[in-house]
């Protein structure tokens, strides 16, 4: 059941299109008012950020979430990687190469893990959870999350192990016990992990 959160509203802003006639705004006027605008865009964010309540446990997709490819339609186990900007953070691997296809992460979903990275989410944990149709898609979805980054150095692997003290707890693919169906198998023991299980890992 999806719950309805309400954002703070610290300020609002009128625009009409008259003014008095004797109205002047110089260049230095509109950069302050500029500057003053986006300090308040800011701090509206930060306190929605601080009242925000987050799950106990976020779990992604891969294929069409939390990536931009098709695993079962790779040719290749990822070996080439493919530099680029993170968000501003510094280079580092916005990209995999599968062949001429290139897997990288959805801007929201980079954006999301570096977030949690940063302690953002308050003790709320991430893992994956996939149906990946064959055994090599696994391993392309497997191999693809130890080559992308989140921030300069540290691996979406990296970033899923930390908050299980370095256990492998995802769930990808689809051979026993796991199956094509992610909410009669997947979730569930992700769940039971959550609460103290020990089932993990999966395929692969």
């Amino acid at each position: 059941m999806a719950e309805t959160l309400t954002f703070p509203i610290t300020s609002s802003f009128k625009f009409t299109s008259s003014r008095p006639s004797n109205f002047h705004l110089d260049k230095r006027s509109l950069l302050q008012c500029r500057a003053e605008a986006s300090s308040m865009v800011k701090e509206g964010a930060k306190e929605a950020s601080e009242n925000m309540v987050y799950p106990d446990l976020c779990v992604f997709d891969l294929d069409a979430c939390l990536w931009d490819q098709e695993m079962f339609e790779m040719s290749e186990i990822p070996t080439k990687k493919v530099m680029g900007d993170l968000n501003g953070r510094g280079q580092g691997v916005t990209g995999v190469m599968s062949g001429h296809d290139k897997i990288s992460l959805h801007a929201g979903a980079l954006l999301a893990l570096q977030d949690h990275h940063d302690g953002k989410h308050g003790g709320m944990k991430i893992a994956v959870a996939s149906s990946a149709d064959t055994p090599f898609a696994v391993q392309v979805g497997r191999k693809a999350l130890t080559m992308l980054e989140v921030v300069p150095g540290v691996t979406v692997w990296e970033l899923l192990l930390r908050d299980w003290d370095g256990k492998d707890v995802n769930q990808i693919g689809r051979t026993p016990p796991l199956s094509s169906d992610k909410s009669a198998t997947h979730f569930p023991r992700l769940r039971e992990v959550w609460r103290g299980g020990e089932r993990g890992g999966g395929d692969g």
